[in-house]
C-alpha cells in the first residue's frame, strides 16, 4: 500500500473523503535515432595535387533533447597505402579534435557537441591523405559516428572514454571502442567510401 492509500483510508476513518489527482504522466524522451541521423562521407582532390580531402558529413533531423557525454567521430584510412597530411572541421564548438595519437596508424578521432548541433545543417571533419602507393587498386576510408544520450535530463558533466585495439572500419586502421556512463545509452553508426589515384 503507497502512502497516499494509507492517508486515504485514515481520513475515510474519521468521515473525510479525499480523491487525489492522478499526476502520472507517460514521459517519452526525445531522443535522436540512428535513422533520424543523415551522413556520407565525400572525396575530392583538387586538379594537380596528390593531396585527397576525405569528408565525414552529418547532420541531424531532429533536436537532441538529453544529450549524453560529446559524441565521438572517427575516420578511417588504409595506412599502409595513405599516409596523413592534415584534418579540419566545423567550427570547434561543433566538431572538433580529441585525440591524433594514431594518426599514423589511420584514425583520427573527433569529438562533436550534440547539444550545439542545430536541425538540418551540415557539419564535417575532414582527413587530408597522400597516396604512398600507386598501383591502380582503390584506396578505403571509412568514418564511425557513436552517438550519445541520457534517458533523463542531467545538470551532471558526463564524459566518456575510448580505448584503441582491433581493426577499424577499414582495413590498414586501428579501432576504438567508447565506454559510457551508466545513465547512458548510445548507438553507432558508420560509412565507407572509396577513392582511386
Amino acid at each position: 500500500m503507497d502512502n497516499k492509500q494509507k492517508i486515504k483510508d485514515d481520513l475515510e476513518k474519521i468521515g473525510v473523503y479525499i480523491e487525489f489527482a492522478n499526476n502520472e504522466q507517460n514521459i517519452s524522451i526525445q531522443k535522436i535515432e540512428a535513422y533520424e541521423m543523415e551522413h556520407e562521407i565525400a572525396i575530392a582532390r583538387r586538379a594537380g595535387s596528390q593531396l585527397y580531402y576525405v569528408s565525414y558529413m552529418f547532420k541531424f533531423n531532429k533536436k537532441e533533447t538529453c544529450p549524453g557525454s560529446y559524441d565521438v567521430l572517427g575516420l578511417f584510412w588504409d595506412s599502409d597505402r595513405l599516409s596523413y597530411d592534415n584534418y579540419s572541421t566545423s567550427e570547434t564548438k561543433y566538431v572538433d579534435l580529441r585525440d591524433n595519437t594514431n594518426k599514423k596508424k589511420g584514425t583520427l578521432v573527433f569529438n562533436v557537441f550534440d547539444k550545439n548541433i542545430e536541425v538540418g545543417k551540415y557539419y564535417y571533419a575532414t582527413v587530408v591523405l597522400a597516396p604512398k602507393v600507386v598501383d591502380g587498386n582503390w584506396y578505403e576510408v571509412g568514418a564511425k559516428y557513436t552517438h550519445t544520450f541520457t534517458t533523463t535530463q542531467t545538470s551532471i558533466s558526463l564524459s566518456n572514454k575510448i580505448d584503441y585495439g582491433g581493426s577499424g572500419v577499414v582495413s590498414g586502421s586501428i579501432g576504438y571502442t567508447v565506454t559510457i556512463n551508466q545513465i547512458e545509452q548510445m548507438w553507432e553508426k558508420a560509412a565507407d567510401n572509396a577513392f582511386k589515384y
